[in-house]
């Protein structure tokens, strides 16, 4: 999902919706998981929120060397997994470029291997660097990709002012 500030809201919107059902696995890498804003979702829908809230296993990672461990922690589950802000640690470390390569591909090695096994949402905040290489493999990797920026209308035509014709 390529959203602004990482779609966050959605993301919230789709975790209280699963909770009701069955647990799910957070990676928050961006900071913007608000469990006040989950629980008030829940509640519009059941009395038993912190039932479902229990059904969260949330992890937070802080820094790109993290995230694969921060993965990991998920293994012996097969519930969803959703990622808040997929590549954010990327564009807040300071890696080497050999460094930053090697995560990179453990990383997306990771989550091509949980995604054969479950439900995986991510999602991204825009960014240019999502079109090159080797940031592009996100985008080639989706079985879904869902873009919800804000489009700008094709053209701006002006309406003529007083019902007349401009020309």
């Amino acid at each position: 999902m390529i959203a602004p500030h990482d779609g966050a809201e959605v993301m919230l919107q789709i975790i209280a919706r699963t909770i009701l059902q069955h647990p799910v696995n957070v990676l928050d890498n961006s900071l913007r998981f608000n469990v006040h804003r989950v629980a008030y979702l829940v509640r519009l829908q059941t009395t038993r929120v912190y039932e479902a809230l229990h059904r969260i296993q949330l992890v937070r990672v802080f820094n790109a060397c993290q995230l694969v461990d921060g993965l990991h922690s998920f293994a012996q589950d097969s519930f969803p997994i959703l990622v808040f802000g997929a590549l954010a640690l990327f564009e807040t470390d300071i890696l080497t470029v050999r460094r930053e390569q090697m995560i990179l591909n453990e990383y997306l090695s990771t989550l091509h291997q949980y995604s054969q096994e479950r439900t995986m949402i991510l999602s991204v905040k825009p960014a240019l660097r999502l079109q090159t290489p080797p940031w592009n493999r996100f985008l080639q990797s989706a079985t879904h990709i869902y873009d919800l920026r804000i489009k700008e209308p094709p053209s701006t035509i002006q309406p003529a002012l007083f019902g007349g014709i401009d020309g």
